[in-house]
């Protein structure tokens, strides 16, 4: 059973629906919109009586600050008290009703006329009416809402009328009546001053809150800074001036008249300076509370207004809704009445929306697209049948091959007679068969994307034998049906002109000997890659031009011509030439020419093919320097050596020169080959080699003749004085000097025979044999004077050395010691030695390390250093020896610090061996 509500609806119009819409959501504003204003109302209300309290409040403010003055004697105040007494009758009559504060400013005033009463002379008075007054206050403060303020921007504002100048008026009262005490001034001093800073404690407490509130007001509400920092800066000072009095009446002999006088000064102008600052802040406070109720009347009103607002744009949309309705289905009724009455299906309805009238009318538009279809579709069906006709005469007709293949499954709808060798009797996709996948995918992609294929190169397998073939397809409607005619053009012919070409300039293209064709007139007509990598030339360079400038070395005149005819004549050439680049560089090349002819016989073209042989020549030069030289070193070896040795005996004949042949051994190598490896063995060669290279002339001969012994030829010597000199001077001063192998220093010295051409031979064998007995004489020469007398041979070793590895050394050094060789430990006192293993190396000499005799002229503690040092020598029986003496101050210390032997530059600078016997003559007394 349908709902009645539901029934009801039902039978109201669109218009009559829409409006009921339109009640509804108008109900809804203005329920809404009321409870806003109302809530605004409250708000307005609750600043109003915030208003009222602070007017109150303003009543009491003189009262207050004149019982606080009558508090510190000011009897001027009494008229005053009694306009107060008035004024807060006024203010409970005017401001305080719905305050609950008619029993507080009753016992106020009660309190003010005892005041007034006593004259202001009764301390217990001027409390009581302060007391009252300051609950008076509180009172209107919580019940006008001024302590439950939602605001920021005047919560601290009212902080400070409520809680803050009335708390200072109290705290400034208590100190004043205090120090006015007579028993307190009978107390002893310390006792007062306790109970003073108790007081002032208080105080200071309520001016950090007073400091507080003034702070955060400020900062809520920034403009307050314009208005309120000037009296805050007088109210402090005030403040400070008033605890600065107190504290003097405080420390003041009991009886000061002055200091208590200055006390009441200062509290006086505390009292004025907080009148101005509470009057100051009452009339901010006021101001911020009326701009509050001016916001909430303007937000209320903007809240009516937009409610309106709201009210008028539902009306329009109502209105505009109605007319989306009823518009298309005037539309809808026009057009159905046409089409009936004229049988024109062309016609349509126009509306465009996406809601249900939207679908409605694109259902009975495509009704009659329907209808309209149907009517075409016969026509079209007809104008087929005449053009497939049409179609099937002229695939006949055409003597190549064509075939109409249907879209999408490939079924052969039609084929003439040339197309069925190509087809080979498939009727279904002869493509699959026909073409590879790719391909294929590739031809319909083409056709898909223009609709025509033009020119398309296939390999056809789908005939009894491959073929190639270009196709060219059109689509088109065939009985019917979406169709693709597609007509064959066999190339095979050219298909294998083109492989050849392509062939031909492959190998071209991709050869990589440098390839030139030149023409019967001799100018060149291409080159190849190869060419152009190999020669640095660009085509400008070289086509069209004779290519004389490019190759050197030709038979007969070397020209270009000269070798066509050769070619021409014989049909082929080939030979070693000369290529040069484009940098004038040239390198060895083998050009082979060979002649292409016409029918006629008449000469088409040369190819001139060229390949580098740089490489082979470099191989063969590397190969005959081997021959000639030693691997290891590449100095010329035995072979070489007596050639040359023998050219130089000729000439030497011829002129009368002297030759010196030198035979050099290095003494111990084989040592140093079997403790350090072979490597190093031949890396020590190699330096030996270089080193003796240098030390000769470019026309001298220095050759290897294996393992260790080299021979050194000398042209053109005029003496064996000359020969000796570079011998002793050059050679092996340069072989003794450390090698650098593997990063290692290496040292070795050599044994040199001499033989003199023509004193010691006048053949070559002669020499040889001369020179070897000279070097095996020197050899000898120098085992036997080496290392004969230990006792000349001393070894310095450091301190950090000798303590690195104590047990394992020990017994070695005793082991030199024993065969007469001296020990001396260098650089003593940088490393960090025992005295007791000290006591127990074979030790003769103790070296003072230069760091202590640098310093100790400055510095007595490495003065003290050293002649510790100095005095444990002797201790130990040991010689003293000071290094890096500079200066004859440090001469005259060590001496008399008792050193045994002193060395520096004072003395000398470093010598070579042959300097040292000069200087030591030098030295000698006269």
């Amino acid at each position: 059973m349908q709902n009645p509500f539901i029934r009801l609806l039902a039978r109201l119009s669109v218009g009559r629906k829409l409006l009921l819409i339109y009640l509804l959501d108008l109900t809804a504003v203005i329920f809404i919109s009321g409870i806003l204003i109302h809530e605004k109302y409250i708000a307005i209300d609750f600043a109003r009586k915030e208003i009222a309290g602070n007017l109150y409040i303003g009543s009491v403010r003189d009262g207050l600050i004149d019982i606080a003055r009558a508090g510190n004697g000011q009897l001027d105040v009494i008229p005053g008290l009694r306009r107060f007494e008035a004024a807060l009758r006024d203010a409970q009559s005017e401001h305080g009703t719905g305050m609950n504060s008619a029993d507080v400013s009753m016992k106020a005033r009660t309190a003010v006329a005892a005041l007034v009463h006593s004259s202001g002379r009764w301390q217990p008075d001027v409390d009581d009416a302060l007391g009252a007054s300051l609950e008076l206050v509180t009172r209107i403060g919580n019940q006008s809402n001024l302590i439950l303020d939602p605001d920021l921007d005047s919560y601290y504002t009212m902080s400070l009328l409520i809680l803050r100048y009335p708390a200072l008026i109290q705290a400034g009262n208590r100190i004043g009546e205090r120090l006015h005490d007579s028993a307190m001034q009978r107390l002893a001093q310390n006792e007062a001053r306790t109970r003073y800073l108790i007081l002032e404690g208080q105080l200071d407490a309520t001016v950090q809150g007073l400091q507080s509130d003034l702070n955060e007001a400020v900062t809520a509400n920034p403009p307050l800074r314009t208005t309120l920092e000037p009296s805050k800066l007088r109210l402090f000072a005030a403040i400070d001036a008033y605890r600065s009095a107190a504290r003097s009446q405080v420390d003041a002999p009991v009886d000061d008249a002055r200091s208590l006088a200055q006390v009441e000064v200062a509290q006086r102008a505390l009292l004025d300076t907080i009148q101005v600052s509470w009057q100051a802040t009452a009339v901010e406070l006021d101001a911020l509370l009326k701009k509050r109720v001016h916001e909430l009347y303007k937000r209320m009103w903007l809240h009516l207004g937009t409610a309106l607002f709201l009210l008028c744009g539902l009306l329009c949309m109502v209105y505009f809704v109605a007319r989306q309705i009823a518009e298309p289905l005037r539309n809808l009724s026009r057009v159905m009445d046409t089409v009936r009455r004229t049988g024109d299906h062309t016609l349509r309805a126009r509306w465009n929306s996406h809601d249900e009238i939207g679908r409605l009318v694109r259902g009975f538009n495509g009704m009659l697209e329907q209808l309209d279809h149907e009517r075409e579709a016969q026509k079209e069906r007809a104008a087929s049948t005449r053009a497939f006709e049409a179609q099937h005469a002229l695939v006949e007709a055409t003597p190549f091959p064509m075939v109409v293949t249907a879209i999408p499954d490939h079924q052969v709808l039609h084929a003439n007679q040339p197309a069925a060798r190509w087809l080979n009797g498939a009727e279904i996709d002869p493509w699959a068969t026909g073409l590879d996948s790719s391909v294929r995918a590739r031809f319909f992609q083409q056709l898909s994307d223009r609709g025509a294929v033009d020119e398309f190169e296939v390999r056809w397998k789908g005939s009894a034998e491959p073929a190639w073939a270009v196709l060219s397809a059109r689509r088109l409607q065939f009985q019917g049906r979406d169709a693709v005619l597609t007509a064959f053009a066999p190339i095979n012919h050219l298909k294998l002109l083109e492989q050849r070409l392509e062939l031909w300039a492959k190998v071209f293209e991709g050869s990589s000997e440098a390839i030139l064709i030149i023409d019967a007139d001799h100018c060149v007509l291409t080159v190849n890659p190869a060419f152009f990598r190999s020669t640095g030339y660009d085509g400008a360079d070289v086509l069209g031009k004779q290519p004389d400038f490019l190759v050197a070395g030709l038979p007969g005149d070397g020209s270009i011509e000269a070798l066509t005819q050769v070619t021409n004549r014989r049909g082929s050439w080939q030979g070693e030439t000369r290529i040069r680049k484009r940098n004038g560089d040239e390198y060895p090349a083998w050009l082979m020419v060979s002649v292409v002819r016409e029918k006629q016989g008449d000469v088409s073209y040369f190819i001139c093919t060229s390949i580098d042989i740089s490489d082979r020549k470099k191989s063969e030069a590397r190969i005959e320097f081997l021959a000639h030289h030693d691997v290891l070193t590449e100095l010329p070896n035995r072979a070489l050596c007596t050639e040359r040795l023998r050219i130089a005996l000729r000439h030497a004949r011829r002129i009368g020169h002297r030759v010196a042949v030198l035979f050099i051994d290095l003494d111990r190598f084989k040592n140093i080959n079997d403790s350090l490896g072979h490597h190093v063995g031949d890396g020590l060669l190699r330096s030996v080699a270089s080193r003796l290279l240098r030390s000769v002339r470019p026309t001298d001969t220095v050759s290897r003749l294996g393992g260790d012994e080299f021979i050194v030829i000398l042209n053109g010597v005029e003496s064996r004085e000359e020969v000796s000199h570079t011998v002793d001077q050059l050679m092996i001063p340069w072989i003794r000097e450390p090698h650098d192998v593997g990063g290692s220093a290496i040292h070795v010295t050599c044994s040199v025979g001499i033989a003199m051409f023509p004193e010691n031979g006048g053949d070559i064998d002669e020499l040889l044999q001369h020179a070897d007995v000279a070097m095996y004489d020197a050899l000898r020469a120098g085992i036997e004077t080496f290392g004969i007398r230990p006792g000349q041979l001393e070894l310095e070793i450091t301190e950090s050395t000798l303590m690195d590895n104590i047990e394992s050394d020990l017994p070695k050094l005793v082991a030199i010691r024993a065969l007469g060789v001296r020990l001396s430990i260098d650089d003593f006192g940088t490393g960090y030695s025992s005295l007791n293993y000290l006591s127990r190396f074979p030790l003769d000499r103790l070296k003072i390390d230069q760091s202590f005799v640098h310093d100790m002229l400055d510095d007595p503690t490495n003065l003290a250093i050293t002649r510790a040092i100095v005095g444990l020598g002797h201790t130990l029986g040991l010689r003293v020896v000071a290094e890096g003496v500079e200066t004859q101050q440090e001469v005259d210390v060590l001496r008399t610090a008792g050193c045994d032997e002193l060395q520096g530059f004072f003395f000398a600078s470093p010598l070579r061996a042959s300097q040292l016997a000069t200087w030591m003559n030098e030295q000698a007394p006269a």
